[in-house]
């Protein structure tokens, strides 16, 4: 429809609309999907109070179209008689409203018509609008559903049919500019003027279509930059045709009628506030319920396990149902376990089906694939299948997931069973060693000895080394703070003459009661002993005296040295008794011929007025046996505050500062 101002321009002028040329065959692409929108605006036209939602008039007061050489002046609504007089242009029934023009005279013009406008009511930038209606076969009436601003430009018209080319033809229109219109007609395949249709108008942040009953017509064009965060409200009405305008004159003493079952707007802005969906009575009997959101996904089967052998192999499978579900077949290391496999888990909902597949994997590495069956595609839709994730034996094969977009296989590497550690003695300290082989006819065999005595009985690898696994062998002793030498005795490798290596050990890493040894990775190719490591007798030790004053929970310090984290300690001492609470660290860090940083870092400082306050005391902090302060030091704020000790080199033993220590005067 044309603006009710007289510089707008006849739409006969430019009948050419997003590259639709007049009388184009509609383009069926694919069916609109409204999954992720909003109900946002909802007239069911089904009862008189769907009125509230609509004015009678334009914008400005106006009741007809002059400048279109209109002939009708519009109605205001009101609460019909009973039983409704004939000249009512508003009239529920069936489940819908319908809108009359009759050679009524109204206001000056020879017909009384009906329109709604939700101006002042309902407004919105984006989103999807649409009519359902059925539109009159009569020449002369024009039926529309437009959307305007409160500027008047630019203008949508989604629903326009003078019927003056045809039952079988729609027009589209936008106005751009106050000046550029442009429109086409399009044929629709079918007589729009027999029964109800669907009529909207997809607005994206990126481009527009227009929509005949849920299929976009043509292609998406750009965006006019005039649309941009522009607010829009719809209008539906029924002009009737003068001498001069489009549709041209009805015959004399003619009536219509343009039945509406509903007019509804969505968004997928989450600022644009949702409403309910009225009750549904279309005057047809079809559900036009919206779909905006997934169907449920089905109910689940278990499938059945394949193969047999004492581990599982669970494949979590999921698929993109289209035109049927998705079918695969899985292969390990090129033999079939099962047959034609089908998953019904629906993708989109994160659902996953849970296939076992059963077999005898041992430890080695393995390829698994799973090959889709049934790809299918077409413009409407796509089949996939995805493997979201697996497991062997309950354990998790991390990073595995296959998205299979097209037919054919796609595979994954599996290693076997975990390797599981072994421990070997009793006592306090532990030496841990990360073992791997490169296994030939056998696996890799050795023994561990600690200072010449062998521990435990002869070991055997199990870990492929070339898969990235790794063993832990665990020897437990009373080995004690001084140095050890550690012997392995490779018992598999092949002879000094060997020109190849058939087996391979491997030490990935040690460590002793926690610390890691440095440099202790190495691998051996031939039979023999060897040393591994003299481990370092730890000769320094740190030792801490330390109280508090408790206040909702004890203090709570972390220990360091030379920037070498000693762990947290709690504590429990109070600063009132007499006893503190001692704490002692052994290692190798240098000895007192060199300098050294002590670190205590108060954690949990807490604070509740006068009386009530936690706080950390170092009371004394020895060295290898020499004093590293010289009084005590009062910690009442969270933070870390160094103690140094000075080699005697630079100064006596035993002379030492407290760096950035806390002032003992409160919070």
């Amino acid at each position: 429809m044309l603006k009710p101002v007289a510089a707008a321009r006849r739409k006969a002028n430019n009948p050419s609309l997003l590259g639709i040329a007049p009388m184009t065959p509609l383009i069926a692409l694919s069916t609109l999907s409204l999954l992720g929108y909003h109900l946002t605006f909802d007239a069911e036209m089904t009862t008189p109070p769907d009125m509230s939602q609509f004015i009678n008039t334009f914008q400005n007061g106006d009741t007809t179209l002059w400048n279109n050489d209109e002939v009708e002046s519009y109605a205001p609504y009101s609460l019909p008689a009973v039983p409704a007089p004939a000249a009512t242009p508003y009239l529920f029934q069936n489940g819908a409203l319908t809108l009359s023009a009759t050679p009524v005279p109204n206001n000056g013009q020879p017909y009384t018509s009906g329109m709604l406008e939700t101006s002042g009511i309902f407004s919105q930038s984006g989103g999807y609008f649409e009519i359902r209606a059925q539109t009159p076969a009569a020449a002369g009436f024009w039926p529309a559903f437009w959307l305007l601003p409160t500027s008047y430009y630019p203008e949508i018209d989604i629903l326009e049919q003078p019927n003056n080319s045809g039952t079988n033809t729609q027009y589209w229109t936008h106005t751009s500019t106050p000046t550029d219109t442009s429109g086409g007609f399009s044929n629709t395949g079918v007589d729009v003027t027999q029964g109800f249709h669907t009529y909207g108008f997809l607005w994206t942040p990126s481009s527009i279509q227009y929509v005949f009953d849920g299929t976009p017509v043509g292609w998406p064009h750009d965006l006019p930059p005039a649309l941009v965060g522009l607010q829009m409200y719809m209008i539906a009405n029924l002009a009737v045709g003068g001498q001069w305008s489009w549709p041209g004159q009805p015959p004399a003493g003619a009536a219509s009628t343009y039945t509406i079952d509903y007019i509804r707007a969505y968004s997928t802005d989450p600022a644009v506030p949702a409403v309910s969906l009225e009750p549904i009575s279309s005057p047809d009997g079809l559900d036009t319920t919206p779909v905006l959101h997934p169907p449920a996904p089905p109910v689940l089967s278990v499938p059945p396990p394949v193969g047999a052998g004492t581990d599982s192999l669970v494949l979590n499978m999921a698929e993109d149902a289209y035109q049927g579900d998705a079918q695969f077949s899985v292969s390990i290391d090129g033999k079939p376990y099962g047959g034609v496999l089908t998953t019904q888990a629906s993708h989109a909902s994160g659902q996953t089906q849970a296939f076992t597949i059963r077999g005898n994997f041992g430890q080695a590495k393995h390829q698994v694939s799973v090959n889709f069956l049934n790809d299918f595609s077409d413009p409407n839709g796509d089949r996939n299948l995805f493997l979201t994730g697996a497991s062997l034996d309950g354990r998790p094969l991390v990073g595995v997931s296959l998205n299979l977009y097209g037919g054919g296989a796609q595979s994954f590497a599996m290693l076997g069973k975990p390797v599981l550690p072994v421990i070997i003695g009793t006592g306090p300290d532990l030496l841990s060693f990360s073992i791997g082989e490169t296994p030939y006819t056998a696996n890799a065999r050795f023994t561990l000895s600690v200072d010449g005595v062998q521990q435990g009985a002869g070991q055997v690898a199990s870990a492929l080394h070339g898969y990235g696994q790794t063993q832990a062998f665990l020897v437990y002793g009373a080995f004690g703070p001084a140095a050890h030498k550690i012997t392995l005795n490779f018992l598999t490798g092949a002879g000094a003459a060997a020109t190849t290596v058939p087996v391979v050990l491997y030490v990935d890493a040690l460590s002793y009661d926690g610390v890691a040894v440095p440099n202790a990775a190495c691998s051996f190719t031939k039979s023999g002993k060897y040393t591994i490591q003299t481990l370092p007798q730890q000769a320094d030790t740190l030792t801490l005296s330390l109280s508090e004053d408790a206040f909702q929970g004890d203090a709570i310090a972390q220990i360091g040295i030379d920037g070498q984290s000693l762990g947290q300690v709690s504590v429990t001492a109070s600063r009132a008794a007499a006893t503190p609470q001692v704490v002692s660290y052994s290692g190798n860090w240098g000895g007192a011929a060199a300098s050294h940083v002590v670190e205590v870092n108060y954690l949990n400082d807490a604070y509740g007025g006068p009386g009530a306050d936690r706080n950390l005391h170092v009371q004394a902090i020895t060295f290898d046996g020499a004093a590293v302060t010289t009084q005590p030091q009062h910690i009442m704020r969270n933070g870390p505050v160094d103690f140094s000790y000075v080699a005697p080199a630079s100064a006596p033993a035993g002379w030492v500062s407290a760096k950035a220590a806390v002032p003992a005067q409160g919070k």
